[in-house]
């Protein structure tokens, strides 16, 4: 009898762990969902937004987010507003809008035009109907201070291993495409959506020579 009950006891506790296991499962399924997302730039832009771009991919491979890549060129109002809702029906949850003033003519003023879809505009321009912007935090950068549009030039490097410029801010790109599809997941999984900046880097002859440069544009 007593080795009936012991049995017994074994195949309920069983029992027990794989229905948890089980629902553990489901809960995970229902919890992670699949989401999917737009990244809009200019034809021909492949080269100055692939720091950018990188950003991007390794969000979307750690979210496992589905990254829709479409290239513009000469686009009208009409169209962008045929390629948002294009999107909606394939059921992206947002866009990310790169240098809209190199390809897209629409009107700039309307707050609301555009708002039946998160839109996350990186932009040299001011465009009020893109409310969300992502961009560079340049609190610390001085009327006097050399800025980078992009990655150091070699002359650059030179001047400040010589001495003869005290260092240049760098725009960390790869920050700004992760933390901008980042923060257009969060949305769709129920997050308030907002602007985000990425960081500006000081480069001095100090952290060229600790090697620190290329490791901080990664972060």
């Amino acid at each position: 009898m007593k080795n009936k009950t012991k049995k017994y006891c074994i195949v309920f506790a069983l029992v027990l762990i794989l229905s948890a296991c089980i629902g553990r499962l489901v809960f995970q399924g229902q919890e992670k969902q699949q989401v999917q997302l737009t990244v809009v730039l200019p034809r021909g832009s492949e080269q100055e937004t692939s720091a950018l771009m990188e950003g991007v991919r390794d969000c979307a491979q750690e979210y496992e987010i589905q990254m829709q890549v479409l290239y513009g060129a000469a686009w009208t109002q009409q169209r962008w507003e045929k390629t948002m809702q294009e999107e909606q029906t394939l059921g992206s949850k947002g866009i990310l809008l790169l240098y809209p003033e190199r390809f897209l003519s629409v009107s700039r003023t309307d707050e609301q035009a555009y708002a039946a879809m998160p839109v996350l505009c990186c932009s040299d321009e001011p465009y009020a109907c893109f409310p969300f912007q992502a961009s560079f935090d340049r609190t610390d950068v001085q009327p006097d201070d050399v800025v980078s549009d992009g990655e150091l030039t070699a002359e650059q490097m030179a001047a400040i291993q010589s001495g003869s410029l005290r260092g240049v801010w760098v725009p960390n790109w790869y920050q700004l495409g992760y933390r901008s599809a980042q923060k257009l997941y969060f949305h769709a999984a129920g997050s308030a959506m907002e602007s985000v900046q990425a960081d500006m880097l000081w480069v001095s002859k100090q952290a060229l020579d600790a090697g620190t440069y290329d490791a901080l544009l990664g972060e």
